[in-house]
């Protein structure tokens, strides 16, 4: 089974979809931010997708402003 069989397609029709720019949709309750992280590592041109420093960096961000009690220095 693969991540795409919930979706009712086969490895290869997934590949297919992908090569013309499908992509998974932004599952429920995903924040927006993180979506957009996502949708930024399945970018078709490899020099467009994050490194694994910034994906560190950005998930650790993430985290962080996840945590309960986190208040954003930047928002009044």
């Amino acid at each position: 089974m693969t991540i795409y069989a919930c979706e009712g397609m086969s490895n290869q029709q997934a590949v297919d979809k992908v090569r013309t720019g499908w992509r998974h949709p932004q599952p429920t309750d995903c924040p927006e931010s993180l979506y957009g992280v996502m949708l930024d590592c399945w970018k078709k041109d490899a020099q467009l997708r994050p490194t694994f420093e910034h994906l560190f960096q950005t998930l650790d961000d993430f985290c962080v402003a996840m945590e309960s009690g986190y208040k954003d220095p930047e928002v009044p």
